[in-house]
C-alpha cells in the first residue's frame, strides 16, 4: 500500500510540472480513490491532471476553485468539496470530465452562481445545499441534464426562469430558502421534473398554471409557506402534495387523476370546508396522510379545523386574521410533535 501512494504522489507531480494550471490547491489534504479502488489521502499542490483518479474528496480549506482544476480528468466520478469554506467556483472550473456523477460542495459559504460554471455539465447529481447562494445568473443552468439538483437551505428569494433552458431534471429541491411567490413561467424552461421540493420558504401565491405544464410531476412538497388558499391547476400526474403548515382555510382542486395521497394537516381549515374536501376525496380514493415533520408516530391530538359558519369556502374563505392563525398555531406548537430543522 505505501508503495503503492508513492507512485501516485509521483505521478501528480509528473503533471503537475507538465502543465500550465490554477494554483487552486496549496499543500491540501485531499482524500482520492485510484481506477483499481485504492483510497489513499495525500497532499498535494496546484494541478489535479491525473487521469486514474476516480473520487476526489477535499479536506483542507479553501476559498476558491479555478478555472481548469479538474481538467481531462476521464475516469472521474466523484467530487467532494463539502464544508472547506468555499466562495467561489468560477467558471469552467472542470473541463473533459465525462463521467463524474456527482458534485458536492454542501456546507460551504457561495452566494453566486455564475454562468458557464455548471452549463452542459452531465452530472448526475449537482448539491449545493447549505451555502449562501442569493444570486444565480441568467443561463446558469442551460442545457443540464442531472438526476438531482440541491440549492436546499440557502438565500434564494426568487426562482428566475432564466436560469433554465431545455434543462432536465428529475428531483429539483429549493426548500429552506425565501422564495416568495411562484408564476406560470417559473418552471417553463425545465422538463422531466417528476419531484419538487418547495417547502418551508415564504411562498403566498402560486399562479393558476405554474404546474399545469409539468406533465411528469409526480410530488409536489409545499408545506411551511405562507399560501391562504389552495388553488392550481395541478398536473394529471400528480401523485402526492404536502401543503401541510400554511395558512390555508380551503382547498380546491383540479386534474387529480392520479393523485393518491394528501398532506393537509396542520392549517386554520374551516371546518365546514374541511367537511366538503373529506367526501371530495373519499370519492376519490385519495388518503390523507401525515406530515414528513412529525417526530414521531402521532399519540396527541392537534386541532384539525376552525369552526367558522360565516366563511363560505373558496378562494373568498382566505381569512387574514393573523390573530386568529397565531391562537391556531400555538395550539398546534403546543404539542411539540414537530421538527422543521434543515437535515440532508
Amino acid at each position: 500500500m505505501v508503495k503503492h501512494i508513492i507512485v501516485l504522489v509521483i505521478l501528480c507531480s509528473v503533471n503537475f510540472s507538465s502543465c500550465a494550471c490554477p494554483k487552486t490547491f496549496r499543500n491540501a489534504m485531499v482524500t482520492i480513490t485510484d481506477e483499481n479502488g485504492y483510497q489513499n489521502e495525500i497532499r498535494i499542490n496546484d494541478c489535479l491532471h491525473n487521469s486514474s483518479i476516480r473520487t476526489f474528496s477535499l479536506l483542507s480549506r479553501t476559498k476558491k476553485i479555478l478555472k481548469d482544476t479538474f481538467y481531462n480528468l476521464t475516469n472521474l466520478e466523484r467530487i467532494e468539496v463539502r464544508d472547506v469554506g468555499l466562495y467561489v467556483i468560477e467558471p469552467k472550473f472542470a473541463e473533459n470530465i465525462p463521467n463524474v456523477a456527482i458534485f458536492d460542495a454542501y456546507k460551504n459559504q457561495i452566494e453566486i452562481i455564475e454562468n458557464n460554471v455548471f452549463n452542459n455539465f452531465k452530472s448526475w447529481k449537482i448539491l449545493l445545499d447549505s451555502n449562501r447562494i442569493f444570486y444565480v445568473e441568467d443561463g446558469a443552468f442551460h442545457g443540464m441534464h442531472m438526476t438531482y439538483l440541491n440549492l436546499n437551505d440557502n438565500q434564494l428569494s426568487a426562482i428566475n426562469s432564466s436560469w433554465f433552458y431545455h434543462t432536465q431534471i428529475y428531483d429539483l429541491a429549493l426548500a429552506y430558502n425565501k422564495i416568495t411567490s411562484l408564476d406560470a413561467l417559473t418552471f417553463s424552461g425545465i422538463f422531466g421534473v417528476e419531484i419538487l421540493w418547495l417547502q418551508f420558504n415564504k411562498i403566498n401565491y402560486i399562479a393558476h398554471d405554474t404546474f399545469s405544464i409539468h406533465l411528469d410531476l409526480k410530488r409536489l412538497y409545499l408545506s411551511g409557506n405562507s399560501l391562504l388558499y389552495l388553488d392550481f391547476n395541478s398536473p394529471k400526474s400528480l401523485q402526492y402534495l404536502d401543503v401541510s403548515f400554511n395558512l390555508i382555510s380551503s382547498i380546491l382542486f383540479e386534474n387529480t387523476t392520479e393523485l393518491v395521497g394528501v398532506s393537509i394537516y396542520p392549517n386554520p381549515l374551516i371546518c365546514k370546508c374541511l367537511l366538503r374536501f373529506w367526501k371530495k376525496i373519499g370519492k376519490l380514493n385519495i388518503e390523507i396522510r401525515e406530515s414528513l415533520f412529525l417526530k414521531t408516530p402521532l399519540e396527541e391530538e392537534y386541532p384539525m379545523c376552525i369552526a367558522a359558519n360565516y366563511i363560505t369556502c373558496g378562494e373568498d374563505s382566505a381569512i387574514a386574521d393573523n390573530a386568529l392563525y397565531k391562537e391556531y398555531f400555538k395550539l398546534v406548537n403546543y404539542c411539540n410533535l414537530w421538527d422543521f430543522s434543515y437535515r440532508r
